[in-house]
């Protein structure tokens, strides 16, 4: 909360404007410790100071802006996970919706987002998410199925026998609290919307690449996150989104001498 004092008559004198202005409830306070706390040691900065914007800075106009990020590298990374809401049966985001596999098996499915912890700070907060985390056994899998995995992966003790009602239950039981995780992630070059619909409607397999190291390089070794690719619709071009390829517990990295960040670091 901003307070100033105003000088007799209602006029703000010309000593007003020459004390600190505090943008946060309580950071005045004496003793609080908090940045731009006299007591902390740290100058607080006076917003009506004229001088305040003449501190030089590095232009950099050849950097836009308004460009993406570059993907999340490949690699093995700590994150927090949470439920995040699909669109259920009537169109309305639902924790859960229901389907059918090819076999006319019903299952369910929700979405989690990963957040990614990175120490060092350059990918700290990037959050990737997994749009269909399904009660579906996998047979090629030997009956795997991803809810189950995760929950296990998060130490919650399952029985060999299970309800997908009982899977939903306890995933977003689990995840209410956001827990660590650990993650691999790999980059899957797709084409955009227009192009996906164009193949979509010629009955074509979508072109995809999947894997970092499969991507152009720059003359200093740095994966470029896009690229052009010949199909039977001609030439596509592929720009690299970084997707979730595996959930794993926390510890896991290094208890198989791996190390959290990118792969080959």
């Amino acid at each position: 909360m901003t307070t100033t004092t105003a000088a007799p008559g209602g006029q703000a004198s010309a000593e007003d404007f020459a004390q600190p202005i505090y943008m946060d409830e309580g950071a005045g306070q004496a003793g609080s410790g908090a940045a731009g706390d006299p007591a902390s040691g740290i100058p607080v900065l006076n917003l009506d100071d004229p001088n305040l914007l003449n501190q030089e800075m590095d232009c950099a106009p050849d950097k836009d802006p308004y460009a993406a990020p570059p993907p999340l590298p490949d690699g093995r990374w700590l994150v927090k996970v949470k439920q995040r809401d699909v669109k259920g049966q009537d169109g309305q985001p639902a924790r859960y919706k229901v389907a059918t596999d090819k076999q006319g098996q019903p299952y369910a499915f929700t979405a989690l987002d990963a957040v990614v912890i990175d120490p060092s700070g350059k990918f700290d907060g990037v959050v990737l998410t997994d749009y269909f985390v399904s009660t579906r056994a996998d047979s090629r899998k030997g009956g795997a199925i991803p809810l189950a995995w995760i929950l296990a992966q998060l130490k919650v003790q399952l029985p060999a026998r299970i309800t997908a009602r009982t899977l939903l239950d306890e995933f977003f039981k689990a995840t209410a609290s956001e827990p660590q995780l650990e993650i691999d992630t790999v980059w899957e070059g797709s084409p955009d919307q227009a192009d996906q619909e164009r193949f979509e409607e010629q009955g074509e397999r979508l072109p995809r690449v999947l894997g970092q190291h499969r991507f152009p390089q720059t003359a200093k070794g740095e994966a470029i996150p896009d690229m052009d690719v010949d199909t039977k619709l001609g030439k596509v071009h592929l720009h690299a989104r970084p997707r979730i390829n595996g959930y794993f517990a926390v510890g896991s990295a290094k208890a198989s001498g791996m190390e959290l960040g990118p792969k080959g670091r």
